[in-house]
């Protein structure tokens, strides 16, 4: 992807702006398109390793530059183009929980980083979990470090006449089931469900509680002077939940998810889910009152589940494969089955493309005109 199109950036930074505010108030006319990529896209602009990404923090730093550069020259959707007023970079490092953990992990030269699961008897296991020092285990770890160093990069750095700020990365998690997954083997924790849901109950409580200590110990660490749990509402994903039951989620896995977010926020809760985790949102939405949702996919009615649920907020998923392989065709109607009537909800729904590294311009922008032409709200629709 290369192309740079042609836009009065001033006009639509406004037109966005309002576009938004509206939203909040639920006034808004037309459906947000928003767009969103990663560093598989920004290293193939700059001609680094997925290794250069992950262990040097200068690599990283001047990736995630050119890579949020590039995007906001390039794409237009509902967001704002054109350099920020300040740069705003957060450190990556996807295997960071898994690496606090204990776990091995695999830094690949051209791919994601990956883990590899703990050995040992369940016992073991469990006894390694409690023994970690969540302050510790931040201290030790690569995003730590990533943070600190990049921290000292940008002091006084300006990017396009612009200065740059490292934006806090501690305050998450992918969630208390992805991440047990991750520390036993996802296969292998699956079998305890249904094998030894004790075990896997402990299991998954003890990543839960140092889950929400390593949170804190990174906002002590990083001295951000936040108090938890904190009233302006919390997120986090747990994208392997497709996996299991809504039975199974509900008895072994939400009172740890009720745990994390009540240690995290008085707030407002959300939550993450990519893949076919369809049959826990009920569960989501009346047991541990989530409100906002971000991931359905196509697969997923989306105005019949806002009837479902009223005080619910959706970002929707287009399918990122048919934005990628098209053609223009597919994804114009692609758009018209996610823009029905029902789903387009003043307030209520918004969706979002992930471009890949080899998406072509043009489907970017069928996705994007599609949504602009079909998102329209009331009369005249």
């Amino acid at each position: 992807m290369n192309s740079a199109p042609t836009v009065d950036i001033a006009a639509h930074n406004r037109q966005v702006s309002e576009l938004w505010e509206a939203f909040s108030r639920g006034e808004n006319r037309r459906v947000p398109i928003a767009m969103a990529t990663d560093e598989y896209l920004w290293l193939g602009l700059t001609g680094n390793s997925f290794a250069q990404f992950y262990t040097d923090p200068r690599v990283q730093l001047a990736v995630t530059l050119e890579g949020e550069a590039w995007f906001r020259d390039t794409v237009v959707h509902d967001r704002p183009m054109g350099p920020p007023d300040v740069w705003r970079v957060a450190p990556r490092f996807w295997m960071d929980e898994p690496e606090c953990f204990g776990c091995n992990v695999l830094i690949q030269e051209d791919d994601f980083a990956w883990s590899e699961p703990l050995a040992g008897s369940k016992a073991d296991l469990l006894a390694a979990i409690r023994d970690i020092d969540p302050r510790q285990a931040v201290l030790s770890s690569r995003l730590w470090r990533l943070y600190g160093e990049m921290k000292d990069l940008c002091e006084g750095l300006q990017f396009r006449d612009r200065p740059v700020e490292v934006v806090f990365p501690g305050g998450g998690t992918h969630g208390v089931f992805t991440v047990a997954g991750r520390v036993r083997g996802l296969e292998a924790l699956c079998l305890d469900l249904a094998e030894d849901p004790d075990f896997a109950f402990e299991l998954i409580g003890l990543i839960a509680d140092k889950t929400v200590e390593r949170i804190a110990a990174w906002h002590e660490l990083a001295r951000t002077g936040e108090k938890l749990p904190s009233p302006g509402g919390w997120g986090m994903a747990d994208d392997s939940l497709q996996v299991i039951s809504a039975t199974t989620f509900e008895k072994l896995v939400l009172p740890h998810h009720e745990r994390v977010f009540s240690a995290m926020t008085t707030g407002p809760r959300h939550v993450h889910l990519c893949g076919y985790a369809q049959q826990h949102f009920p569960a989501l939405y009346e047991k541990l009152g989530v409100r906002s949702l971000d991931g359905p996919g196509t697969f997923v009615d989306h105005g019949a589940l806002l009837a479902q649920m009223p005080e619910l907020t959706i970002s929707a998923q287009s399918d990122h494969t048919v934005q990628l392989l098209g053609p223009v065709g597919d994804i114009e109607a692609m758009m018209a089955r996610m823009l029905t009537s029902a789903a387009k909800q003043p307030g209520r729904y918004w969706i979002t493309g992930f471009l890949f590294r080899e998406t072509p311009p043009a489907h970017v922008e069928a996705l994007y005109n599609a949504g602009v032409r079909l998102g329209a709200i009331g009369p005249g629709e």
